[in-house]
């Protein structure tokens, strides 16, 4: 980045490595953290997006989702009382990975998680008994596809209601996937 020399983002790496699960920081230290650090790159007259883009990519492998402002990943909720024990981990999702095709979209596919995992959380308000699941990447053919859905476990289990992939969908509020494939990741819902 122009204005900036590679031991200042080392730096910057450095302090971001708060945002990891094994930092030993709290997930509110952490998010001061980050939220001080893009403070200080908006101060050198980088805008919001670029400054918070230049973090992404800087994060730790094992970063905390908690740790990341809920409000900039589009969040109308805050993320206290959402349950992500059933999410898997962006490390976790991009260690399924073969490495040089984890190496090749690494920035695509935090970008995508952060995303997808936002858009969930929303929908958990239209929920009265919520949950989120997202699975680890399965190869098929040459894709890499990891799964999602928000369930609403209250609404009733209907065996009927099933899509082309004969899947239940009788429970779903919103529902996809993250495709890998020829160096690029999308989304599917």
């Amino acid at each position: 980045m122009g204005k900036f020399k590679e031991i200042e983002w080392t730096k910057i790496s450095d302090a971001l490595h708060n945002l990891s699960e094994t930092s030993g920081a709290s997930t509110e230290y952490a998010k001061g953290v980050l939220i001080g650090v893009v403070a200080a790159l908006m101060a050198f007259g980088m805008e919001f997006k670029d400054a918070f883009s230049e973090c992404m990519k800087r994060f730790p492998v094992d970063f905390r989702i908690k740790s990341v402002p809920s409000a900039w990943v589009k969040l109308e909720r805050d993320w206290i009382g959402i349950n992500l024990s059933n999410v898997v981990s962006y490390k976790d999702l991009i260690d399924g990975l073969p490495d040089d095709t984890a190496d090749e979209v690494k920035e695509a596919l935090l970008d995508k998680y952060l995303y997808v995992v936002a858009t969930m959380a929303n929908h958990l308000q239209h929920c009265v008994d919520p949950l989120m699941v997202m699975t680890s990447f399965r190869k098929a053919g040459s894709q890499w596809i990891a799964e999602w859905a928000v369930k609403d476990v209250a609404k009733k289990d209907d065996p009927s209601k099933f899509n082309w992939h004969l899947q239940n969908t009788s429970q779903w509020v919103y529902a996809g996937a993250l495709l890998v494939q020829d160096g690029r990741v999308s989304i599917h819902t």
